[in-house]
């Protein structure tokens, strides 16, 4: 394995330096893909039910006697709207780099 010095008299390890770099990202990329996921959508505009923090984490009480009513649960939501707009980024490359790459 090629061993290289750096600042410090520090010996570092190309190959274990870029895949510990690659890890971090598809860990990272795991946990983002966890929190928030891709959804595809059919439409670039839509609707969705966009639900508010009174509809969160209720406990309702289903204790009843024998023949009595159930509690009914209810799904109150509002409509949103979304609106997919086209993106784009462009990152210049300079001449001399694409030279010294080859």
């Amino acid at each position: 394995m090629p061993i290289s010095a750096t600042r410090g008299g520090i010996a570092a390890n190309p190959l274990l330096t870029n895949f510990a770099a690659g890890l971090a990202q598809d860990l990272t990329s795991a946990a983002a893909n966890f929190i928030c996921p891709i959804i595809t959508v059919d439409a670039s505009v839509g609707r969705y039910k966009k639900y508010d923090d009174k509809n969160q984490f209720q406990i309702p009480l289903t204790t009843r006697a024998i023949g009595g009513a159930a509690t009914r649960i209810n799904f109150d939501a509002t409509d949103g709207t979304y609106n997919c707009l086209p993106q784009s980024l462009e990152a210049p490359i300079d001449d001399a780099e694409i030279k010294a790459i080859g």
